[in-house]
């Protein structure tokens, strides 16, 4: 066998071998997108159920909750700076979404219902009012102020003659 006839081999088995490992690394990235896109959404998922745990807990949180999104001016020094831990604990969770999404982590259709969702909590005057105290979130409240309103939940809490009810 002459050199030439050794170098063609080498040659056809040099892009064999690169043919192959392309074909593989694009398994492990198809593999590896899909386990990033798993723990995204279970770190949104772990970052609700700590919200909820926030903000409907136990009676006591639930009641203060409700209160602040009725009658926000009804609540005490203590249950305010409750409120405002609660709440502060859901706008860090919104931020750390809104980080994804702008690092194109989080899906354009996921980050749709996220800010639908939390432009419409803030909507209350108790969210207002803590969108306008805190500026670290500046950029947050941004983009849910450019966002249209869908709706997409009914909280179902209403003032009506000066008692709570549910609508």
């Amino acid at each position: 066998m002459n050199w030439e006839a050794i170098g063609a081999i080498g040659e056809i088995l040099s892009a064999i071998t690169v043919i192959a490992s392309i074909f593989y690394l694009s398994i492990q990235i198809r593999q590896n997108t899909r386990g990033q896109s798993i723990a995204i959404f279970e770190s949104a998922m772990s970052g609700y159920n700590e919200v909820n745990r926030f903000l409907w807990g136990d009676l006591e949180r639930a009641s203060i909750t409700r209160r602040a999104l009725v009658d926000f001016d009804s609540l005490n020094e203590d249950e305010i700076v409750l409120w405002t831990a609660s709440i502060r604990v859901y706008s860090n969770h919104l931020y750390k979404l809104f980080r994804l999404y702008e690092l194109g982590v989080l899906p354009e259709s996921e980050w749709i219902n996220v800010v639908s969702e939390a432009k419409q909590a803030f909507d209350f005057e108790a969210g207002a009012r803590f969108k306008k105290a805190n500026l670290y979130f500046a950029d947050l409240w941004k983009e849910m102020d450019r966002r249209e309103l869908v709706q997409f939940s009914d909280y179902g809490f209403r003032k009506t003659e000066g008692s709570l009810s549910d609508a």
